[in-house]
């Protein structure tokens, strides 16, 4: 019987029976759908999939089987670049699997191989991936960018804020009203993955977590809140997956939020840049704690490709390969070289 690896795109066929072994692959039954519930913009239910939720996914089969699989999705990110707003064309690596009885055969590696040249064939310059360092090293992933977690004790916050809680906030559960308000505060994160507008209807809608917006006159702001912390009072830490907008709505949403849900502390994640903003100011003068991590892994896929989406001109005998290598580096590199370094951040929403 012929055993070799076939890495096909998937069909609508195959679709139903992928999300199967997904699951079954990860060590969850696949009557859980835990996919499909916590992952629509990338594994939706087979009745609400269309042909690119097919497309996006690359399956190995071994004797007709699915053996393994994963997701290759198009992701554009803007990032702010020299004195401009940028494009990235990248891909997000995500759903890596293979079935236990196909292990060590090669499935991986034919599956991040066939990922490659897809992203090739689409014009992608960079992908990118959640996983171990160690394990995909070998296909060109390494850090890129990172985030900031502030810890903020709500008592010494409360203290600091003594009127912040005002009759002028208007606060409430994000809805598909408010998503052009949301999209103008999101626009001023120094880096993020463009959201659609279904983008943003999937998720203010998953379970993973609560979307809350706030306005203040004018001027507004929002939050992610990530509900497997509030299942209880009092909440020991909260952790804010997401936060953008005015620095003064935030923190009367913060602080009105916590207290509704006696929240001892709070942890919010936020992009790391070279250059603070007057957010990453504010929750770095009020953090009791903060630690810097790497939020994704990248790799480089078309060097020329990227620098020219950045705009960047290279000099005599400089290298295109080199030069993207030193602007993606990891900030905390210490061979870093003399280029601005390109930050990429990954809000927790977009987990692939």
């Amino acid at each position: 019987m012929d055993s070799k690896l076939t890495v096909i795109q998937c069909t609508k066929s195959h679709y139903p029976n992928m999300l199967d072994v997904l699951s079954e692959a990860f060590g969850h039954d696949p009557r859980d759908e835990r996919f499909q519930k916590r992952l629509p913009h990338c594994t939706p239910y087979p009745d609400r999939a269309t042909e690119s939720d097919y497309a996006n996914h690359l399956i190995c089969l071994v004797d007709g089987e699915i053996a393994g699989l994963l997701g290759a999705y198009p992701l554009d990110l803007a990032v702010k670049y020299g004195n401009a707003e940028r494009i990235v064309r990248a891909f997000g690596i995500g759903q890596v699997c293979c079935l236990p009885k196909y292990r060590n055969r090669g499935v991986m590696t034919a599956l991040m191989n066939a990922a490659h040249e897809k992203m090739l064939k689409k014009e992608r310059t960079v992908g990118l991936l959640f996983g171990d360092r160690a394990r995909y090293g070998h296909f060109g992933y390494d850090f890129a960018g990172g985030v900031i977690r502030f810890q903020i004790n709500m008592k010494d916050l409360m203290e600091s804020f003594d009127n912040i809680i005002s009759p002028d906030l208007e606060m409430r559960h994000c809805g598909v009203a408010d998503i052009d308000a949301m999209t103008k505060a999101y626009q001023t994160l120094p880096s993020r993955i463009l959201r659609s507008e279904d983008r943003w209807k999937l998720h203010i809608s998953r379970p993973t977590e609560k979307w809350y917006i706030g306005r203040i006159g004018d001027e507004y702001a929002y939050f992610a809140h990530k509900t497997g912390y509030v299942s209880r009072k009092p909440v020991s830490q909260a952790v804010i997956e997401e936060a953008c907008g005015s620095p003064r709505v935030l923190f009367a949403m913060l602080c009105s939020h916590m207290e509704d849900i006696d929240a001892e502390s709070v942890q919010i994640k936020y992009p790391a840049t070279e250059k603070a903003d007057t957010l990453s100011r504010m929750l770095y003068s009020h953090a009791s704690q903060i630690d810097l991590h790497n939020k994704a892994l990248f790799a480089l896929i078309d060097a020329d490709g990227l620098l020219h989406d950045l705009g960047v001109i290279l000099s005599d005998g400089e290298d295109a390969e080199t030069v993207a290598r030193d602007i993606m580096r990891y900030s905390h590199d210490p061979e870093r070289g003399n280029r601005e370094e390109l930050n990429f951040w990954f809000a927790g929403a977009d987990n692939i």
